[in-house]
């Protein structure tokens, strides 16, 4: 994280938003960038302007510009690094590959992502405090 340089200190960010969200279930949407190798979960329309903040090398939180409220997460090397270290996410996101057809599909990826914000979290949350 040496060479990437913070418009705001983490401290001046508001991340109620997105813990009320996370803890209940409020609609996210998810998206895995499979060249990049990054999920992004975000608690508001996708077309909504964001800007990224990174706690660490791999994870970030966005937030929209004007109010600094925290509104989603975007976790580089999800499936290389990031889904290894995390057995519980991985349970989630292997059930989401499990359907049989694109009804189950849908209908099984709608009750995994209010799971994998809620654990991302939970994962975060200490990187959230600066230090």
């Amino acid at each position: 994280m040496a060479g990437i340089e913070r418009l705001v200190e983490t401290a001046s960010l508001d991340f109620g938003r997105l813990e009320k969200a996370t803890d209940s279930g409020e609609p996210a949407y998810m998206r895995y960038d499979d060249a990049f190798d990054a999920l992004t979960v975000l608690t508001v329309v996708p077309a909504t302007d964001t800007t990224v903040h990174y706690l660490s090398d791999q994870v970030a939180v966005l937030y929209l510009p004007d109010s600094h409220h925290v509104v989603g997460f975007q976790i580089e090397d999800w499936v290389s690094r990031f889904l290894p270290e995390h057995v519980t996410l991985k349970r989630l996101w292997d059930q989401s590959y499990k359907s049989k057809d694109v009804g189950e599909l849908v209908a099984t990826v709608e009750k995994v992502i209010p799971k994998v914000a809620k654990e991302l979290y939970r994962l975060t949350e200490l990187m959230m405090v600066p230090a």
